[in-house]
């Protein structure tokens, strides 16, 4: 009996000693503020490591790209979003949909053999410098979401050959391409990775 007795006790001390030292570190981690624990009113510091965590798993893991006609409101600008174009209409029935991961972390690059139109939505909430040599194109654009709200499209030429483009910042920016001469988008090679238009995310919610 006392035996029994002697290892429920050592075993409560031990699990104390256990929880102190997690409660120490996770306080040394994200601070002593209650809020760093409220989602939805992250302090920077759990932005930094979630950010940081975010980075290294776009590095590592597959992600999905898939080129989608843009033929309908239902189209989503993302592969792993169901958020559309809430302004969606006939002008955009001739583009393609490239869509990324709303998280992407990667610079993009394709080839094309003809002359193209690249299209990107851009928010005040990214920081959206990549995109001030590009031209305002006139079509209405609005994209919600949980972090940011993209509310305008700019517009930028390439000739053929490979096109490198960047991701956008925080949420990636929406991509719609559109070939000059008005033919259709078929399929291209995008970071090494074939996709065709046939395939793609339609809105789900």
């Amino acid at each position: 009996m006392r035996n029994k007795l002697l290892t429920v006790i050592i075993t409560f001390c031990f699990g104390v000693l256990v929880g102190g030292f997690a409660m120490f570190h996770l306080h040394t981690i994200f601070g002593s503020n209650s809020q760093d624990y409220v989602l939805g009113n992250e302090s920077s510091k759990v932005n930094s490591i979630k950010n940081s965590l975010l980075k290294k798993s776009n590095q590592h893991c597959p992600y999905r790209l898939y080129l989608q006609p843009y033929i309908s409101k239902e189209i989503a600008m993302y592969s792993d979003r169901g958020y559309c174009n809430k302004k969606y209409n006939s002008k955009f029935k001739d583009m393609s949909v490239l869509q990324i991961p709303r998280h992407f972390r990667r610079v993009i690059k394709f080839n094309v053999n003809k002359p193209i139109i690249v299209y990107r939505g851009i928010t005040k909430s990214n920081n959206s410098s990549d995109f001030d040599s590009w031209e305002k194109a006139d079509l209405p654009f609005e994209i919600g979401g949980s972090t940011c709200k993209f509310d305008e499209l700019v517009k930028k030429e390439f000739p053929e050959g490979e096109i490198e483009l960047s991701y956008g910042w925080t949420s990636a920016s929406p991509i719609l391409l559109k070939y000059k001469d008005g033919s259709i988008i078929e399929k291209l090679i995008v970071n090494e990775k074939h996709v065709k238009n046939n395939l793609g995310l339609r809105k789900t919610f």
